[in-house]
């Protein structure tokens, strides 16, 4: 007994193989990108704890307490700013970003990072820090900010 069409079903079964490994390849490429996103927006959350965590120490201590800080923020982010008391003037950061003024304003919450829609979660609320000089007070990436213990809050200025 002759077995006919056996040679032509072998090149049918390689390319189904070949569009399967291609599948997962695409899956999994998407889902190591989803995990850059995710170890990023972990990489902020810790810093803002670390943030909020050096305040809550300091506000314990002695006025005049300081200590300097590195920000080291994700790629995505570009400052981080704090929001102090009174009217918003630093044109600079304001005019960069549209809308953030807005945001600002309308926000009872006082430690942003811009831009606001880089990750889920950009806007928190540290108690007891407050900044000086300019308002919002903002940040670089790998630059040094001064925590100072004053009579009843933690100010944040410029190293």
């Amino acid at each position: 007994m002759k077995r006919r069409g056996q040679l032509l079903s072998t090149p049918f079964v390689l390319v189904f193989a070949l569009i399967v490994g291609a599948m997962i390849l695409i899956w999994g490429m998407s889902y190591v990108f989803r995990l850059n996103e995710i170890g990023e927006s972990v990489e902020l959350t810790s810093f803002t704890s670390t943030l909020r965590k050096d305040v809550e120490s300091y506000y314990y201590l002695d006025e005049g307490s300081s200590k300097l800080i590195t920000i080291k923020l994700p790629s995505k982010i570009d400052f981080i700013c704090v929001k102090g008391e009174g009217s918003l003037n630093n044109q600079a950061i304001l005019d960069k970003y549209p809308g953030f003024d807005f945001i600002l304003e309308n926000n009872d919450k006082n430690v942003f990072f811009a831009p606001i829609n880089a990750y889920r979660v950009t806007i928190y609320n540290i108690e007891n820090l407050k900044s000086t000089g300019k308002n919002p007070l903002c940040f670089k990436n790998n630059e040094k900010a001064k925590l100072t213990t004053k009579s009843n809050y933690v100010e944040i200025s410029n190293s």
